[in-house]
């Protein structure tokens, strides 16, 4: 079998620091130093988070990235022309990220630009649509293909879609192929490359509908409505089954955020109907790598503030404690990086500039995620592991014990005999979830590592 390594770090570390598992804040909060009005948040091939948004006071478009320390600028901060709104965020399968926006100095045009690694270049030509878009939403398809949904104002206000064929945009069916005008407008493409968007319709109350294109025309999925009555605040989701999720807040469910699932031909609750503890904002759906939905909002049973919950299979539970953020939240966006780890970005009105930017990571203090992160000597795989791992250590005549210690700082399981420098565990019957190897020396030398265990 091929060992899938994670190499890490040995430091001098007198205890094991018990902290469980928070909201951590990803560099400076409020960062964007100005308020926002829009954004969207992904990450890239290697895990790096990007964010981009719209700054209220110049109106234009900016794209930031973590890099280890601060969110530091991709390309021009000035890239987009004035007035842009609505912007979506994408990355193709070579990394390269792509946004799509209203461009207000255009008569609200959608213009679609990519990252050539030094500047900010149109895909096609600027103002692709036929006249003025909003709830723009951006996806690529296996072929890396980007497709764009958006309100059509030049079609009624309903639903359009384009692509960009490697030549030119074209249309993807009909242009205004809803029956009345979209809002709430969210594409996903799933494994077979069928587009599926999400929106809500006027001309039924408001309600939620699902359509797909099947190679000719955009079809209602089972039904031409999914929700109760009105919804707002649609986000969408493929699941690892190639299930299509949405959720949304829904008043005719107290303001609650509603999530859904297409098994089959049956969209069902995912859960309860009406899975957060009362009025929510800003509903953001993610998939973790072990197929658990999650859905983040501002959460007005805990003063506005960031609330994540977690699908375990039976339940939704809180991520963390509800209402994490400092202040009340807006545009909330959550996302789930390679490595399982929960972001999520949100303007925040508690920094010193109201509606600025922050992003927060569900994960240990940054002192522990730091040591987590050096190279050294020690080696732990297969990782992700379902059955056991296999623990390569450093001089075992010098270790007095390995400790192998759960996410909430629980000892599992201590090793004091260590005759040879493999060790081999049976992980068969933990729970899934990260866990870390503690390898102590008799030098005070600790070596920390982190393993993922699966259930599939």
């Amino acid at each position: 079998m091929k060992k899938a390594l994670f190499f890490c770090g040995a430091l001098v570390f007198n205890a094991f620091v018990s902290n469980a598992q928070s909201w951590q804040f990803v560099g400076n909060p409020g960062f964007s130093l100005v308020g926002v009005s829009s954004l969207d948040m992904e990450f890239d091939n290697n895990g790096t988070p990007y964010v981009a948004y719209i700054e209220n006071i110049s109106t234009r478009a900016v794209v930031r990235k973590f890099d280890g320390n601060d969110w530091v600028l991709v390309g021009d901060s000035a890239f987009s022309p004035v007035s842009a709104a609505y912007i979506s965020l994408a990355f193709n399968s070579a990394g390269v990220p792509y946004v799509a926006y209203s461009d207000g100095s255009n008569s609200g045009k959608l213009n679609v630009m990519k990252f050539n690694g030094t500047n900010w270049v149109y895909v096609g030509i600027a103002g692709v649509s036929a006249g003025a878009v909003e709830f723009v939403d951006l996806a690529f398809n296996s072929n890396d293909e980007p497709y764009v949904v958006f309100k059509d104002w030049a079609n009624g206000e309903k639903a359009t879609v384009l692509k960009h064929n490697g030549t030119m945009w074209v249309n993807v069916g009909n242009p205004g192929f809803s029956v009345g005008q979209s809002r709430y407008n969210k594409i996903v493409i799933d494994t077979n490359d069928v587009p599926y968007v999400g929106f809500s319709d006027l001309s039924f109350g408001a309600k939620a509908s699902v359509m797909k294109f099947d190679g000719n025309n955009w079809v209602f999925v089972v039904d031409t409505t999914i929700s109760n009555g009105t919804v707002y605040d649609i986000s969408m989701n493929v699941d690892n089954s190639n299930e299509i999720m949405i959720a949304y807040m829904e008043p005719a469910a107290g303001g609650k955020a509603v999530v859904k699932k297409l098994s089959g031909n049956t969209w069902t609750d995912v859960g309860t109907y009406g899975v957060s503890n009362g009025q929510v904002y800003y509903t953001s759906l993610a998939i973790d790598n072990n197929n658990h939905p999650l859905v983040g909002f501002a959460d007005a049973t805990v003063n506005t503030k960031s609330t994540v919950l977690k699908y375990d299979g039976n339940n939704w539970q809180a991520v963390g404690n509800a209402g994490f953020s400092n202040g009340t939240s807006h545009f909330v966006k959550l996302a789930v990086s390679p490595n399982n780890d929960y972001y999520l970005a949100f303007a925040d009105d508690s920094n010193s500039v109201m509606k600025s930017l922050s992003v927060m990571r569900y994960g240990y203090p940054a002192s522990i995620d730091n040591i987590l992160q050096h190279t050294g000597k020690l080696q732990v795989y297969p990782n992700p592991a379902k059955d056991f791992v296999m623990i390569d250590l450093p001089n075992p005549s010098s270790i007095i014990n390995v400790k192998i210690i759960d996410s909430k700082g629980g000892l599992v399981s201590e090793i004091k005999s260590i005759e040879n420098n493999k060790l081999e565990l049976n992980i068969e019957e933990l729970p899934e979830g990260i866990y870390f190897v503690f390898v102590n020396q008799k030098d005070a030398t600790q070596h920390v590592c982190k393993f993922l265990k699966i259930s599939q």
